[in-house]
């Protein structure tokens, strides 16, 4: 066993298992085993299981919440490209972009959270971060043109971050997904629906 631990394998290695097995079901000895050290070199780092899946549970919803928003980025390329699909586009493909490993500790992290304050804080500061981005993209689209001003950006953001995370959940539990095809067109009309409100035209259509 080495004596130095790499941390970025420790923590993946910590990943993997709390993702595979839950918190109660993880142990540290698999964790330990895994990234190739001992029990002893991890408690010397960490106070006990619970600070180790803290950690794993940063890094690991940072990741979830960054394929998020790489979407959102990706997107936001086309603002002037009508092929796009505006403040929905980084939910149009949620049913097939999301790591696997990663979104079931973000799972695991969100039933943790219940009863440990500081994973609950953790949590919401990641998701407040990612928000910040996205208000900017939807005030962005305003000004192209491409969503209504009538529309909330709070209320927006918030409908995106919540249909975005739902899919965390419809695929823990294996739900089947749509056909991409027919989920894009539920995208496309609900986004058109988004641009053109009664009373207020676009130029830009």
């Amino acid at each position: 066993m080495p004596k130095h631990i790499d941390e970025d394998l420790l923590i993946n290695a910590a990943v993997e298992v709390f993702a595979e097995r839950g918190y109660d079901g993880a142990g540290v000895a698999e964790i330990a085993r895994r990234a190739g050290v001992t029990t002893g070199a991890i408690y010397s780092r960490y106070s006990g299981k619970s600070e180790l899946l803290l950690e794993a549970i940063n890094r690991s919803f940072a990741r979830h919440i960054g394929e998020i928003l790489a979407m959102a980025i990706e997107d936001s390329n086309n603002l002037k490209d009508k092929s796009g699909f505006g403040p929905l586009g980084l939910i149009g493909d949620m049913t097939e972009k999301v790591s696997t490993t990663h979104e079931a500790l973000f799972l695991e992290a969100v039933v943790a959270s219940s009863r440990d304050e500081k994973i609950a804080t953790m949590i919401n500061k990641r998701i407040e971060n990612g928000a910040v981005f996205i208000s900017k993209r939807i005030d962005a689209l305003k000004a192209n043109g491409r969503v209504s001003s009538q529309f909330d950006t709070d209320a927006l953001k918030t409908y995106i971050i919540a249909m975005s995370l739902g899919f965390s959940i419809l695929r823990a539990v294996n739900y089947k997904m749509p056909a991409k095809d027919d989920w894009q067109q539920v995208i496309k009309q609900t986004q058109d629906g988004i641009r053109n409100v009664a009373g207020e035209t676009n130029d830009n259509n």
